[in-house]
C-alpha cells in the first residue's frame, strides 16, 4: 500500500479526499444596499471561516461547503456561494483570485465520501467512533475507514479531535497506521485507513498466550520502533495498550503498526527532557504512575505503557491489577514495581532487565525507545 504515499517521514498524498486549503481577503455583500465589508475568508477542507482579520482568535462564523453551488461573474469579479445554511455573495480583487476562490470552493464543495468507498461491515467500535470495512470504488483495495461523530458542543472533544486530524495528517511510518484518505462533513469526520487483517494485538496474544520471549521480542521490535518514530516527531501517543497495536497477520511476523490517535498530543519545541503535557488520559492499567499523580509528564510514558505491554506477554498479568479500578489507579500511583519470580518461570536476565527498566517509577530512569531497541533483550 505504499503506491499512494510518500516514503517514511515524507508528506503524506492522500488518494481521493485530500484536504483543499485557501485563504485570502474578500470583500462580502451584505445588507439591502450591498454594502461591501473586506473579510478574511479560510477555506479548510470543507469548512469556510470567515474572520474580520487573519490573526482574531475569533471567527465571525464557520459554514460547511459541502454540496454548495458556486457560480461566478468574472466582468464584476463576483463569486456567488450558495451553502445550506446561507447565500454568500462576495468581490474578489481580481480575475485570478476570482478563479482560484472557484477551483478551490468546488473542490471543497463535491468531496463526499460516498463518491470514492463504498461501505461494509462494521468491524470496530466505541466511543463516538466506530470502524466500518471499506472498498475502493476504482481500484476494489480493502481499507478500514474510522468514522467520528462530532460533538460540536463538547469543547474538550472536539480539541482531541481536532489534535487527532493533525496527527494522522503528519505520521507516516511503517510502523504507524496509514492515512490514505480524510473525509469532513458537517456532523462527522472520516478517515480512510490501513486495513490490518491480522486484528488487535490483543485478539492475537489471547489466541496464542502465553508468549514465547521470541514473540515478545518481534513485537516489541515493531512497537518500539513505532514509538521511537512518534518520539522523533515529537508526538506522545499517551494510550498504548494491546487493543491500540494492529496487526497485517496472524502469524509471525504479525507486522504490527501503532492505531488510535485519538488522546495523542503534540510535545513542545523545547529539548524532548524537558517537555511535558498536563492533562490526564489513558488506560487505567497501562497510565504511568505521574500521569496519576498530576505530575508533568512527556515521552516516557509511552515507555510505561510498553512496559506493561511487556508484562502482559509474559506473564498474561497486569503489573498493577486492584480489585477495582480505583484500588488499581491507587496501586499505580505508588508506582512500585516488584517483579514477582512466579509469574515469570524460565525469564531471561535481559528480559527482567529491559521490563525492570520500563516500568522504573521514575520516568527520567525510563530507557528511551531507542535505548529499548538497543537493550541485550532485543
Amino acid at each position: 500500500m505504499t503506491d499512494s504515499l510518500a516514503t517514511e517521514g515524507g508528506v503524506i498524498r492522500f488518494l481521493h479526499g485530500e484536504s483543499v486549503e485557501h485563504s485570502g481577503w474578500l470583500r462580502k455583500c451584505s445588507g439591502v444596499v450591498q454594502i461591501k465589508k473586506k473579510r478574511y475568508f479560510i477555506l479548510s477542507g470543507s469548512e469556510l471561516e470567515c474572520k474580520v482579520a487573519p490573526n482574531d482568535e475569533g471567527s465571525k462564523w464557520i459554514l460547511s461547503v459541502l454540496g454548495a453551488s458556486i457560480e461566478t461573474e468574472p466582468e464584476k469579479l463576483k463569486l456567488i456561494l450558495k451553502t445550506r445554511e446561507k447565500k454568500l455573495l462576495l468581490i474578489a480583487s481580481s480575475v485570478e483570485d476570482l478563479e482560484q476562490w472557484k477551483k478551490a470552493l468546488e473542490a471543497s464543495s463535491n468531496q463526499k465520501i460516498e463518491q470514492y468507498y463504498e461501505f461494509g461491515k462494521t468491524i470496530g467500535e466505541g466511543g463516538f467512533a466506530s470502524v466500518k470495512l471499506g472498498i475502493d470504488k476504482e481500484t476494489m483495495k480493502k481499507y478500514a475507514i474510522k468514522i467520528v461523530q462530532k460533538q460540536m458542543d463538547d469543547e474538550h472533544h472536539m480539541e482531541f479531535l481536532h489534535r487527532e486530524l493533525i496527527i494522522m495528517k503528519a505520521v507516516n511510518s511503517n510502523h504507524v497506521i496509514r492515512t490514505f484518505d480524510i473525509f469532513d462533513s458537517p456532523r462527522k469526520l472520516y478517515f480512510v485507513l490501513e486495513y490490518m487483517q491480522g486484528g488487535t494485538l490483543h485478539e492475537i496474544y489471547q489466541a496464542q498466550k502465553p508468549f514465547t520471549e521470541e514473540q515478545v521480542r518481534a513485537v516489541l521490535f515493531d512497537v518500539l520502533s513505532g514509538v521511537a518514530y512518534l518520539h522523533s516527531k515529537q508526538i506522545v501517543h499517551r494510550d498504548l495498550k494491546l487493543k491500540n497495536v494492529l496487526a497485517q497477520q496472524t502469524v509471525m511476523p504479525y507486522g504490527l503498526k501503532l492505531a488510535d490517535f485519538g488522546l495523542s498530543n503534540f510535545v513542545g519545541q523545547r529539548t524532548m527532557s524537558r517537555v511535558v503535557l498536563k492533562s490526564q488520559v489513558g488506560s487505567p492499567h497501562y497510565v504511568a504512575p505521574e500521569v496519576l499523580r498530576e505530575e508533568l509528564y512527556g515521552p516516557p510514558v509511552d515507555l510505561w505503557s510498553v512496559g506493561v505491554i511487556m508484562h502482559i506477554m509474559l506473564s498474561g498479568k497486569y503489573p498493577f491489577a486492584g480489585k477495582t479500578i480505583k484500588e488499581t489507579l491507587e496501586l499505580v500511583a505508588d508506582g512500585t514495581f516488584k517483579l514477582r519470580e512466579e509469574w515469570f518461570p524460565g525469564l531471561s536476565e535481559s528480559a527482567r532487565t529491559l521490563l525492570s527498566a520500563l516500568l522504573r517509577e521514575n520516568p527520567s530512569q525510563r530507557p528511551t525507545a531507542r535505548d529499548a531497541l538497543a537493550s541485550d533483550f532485543m
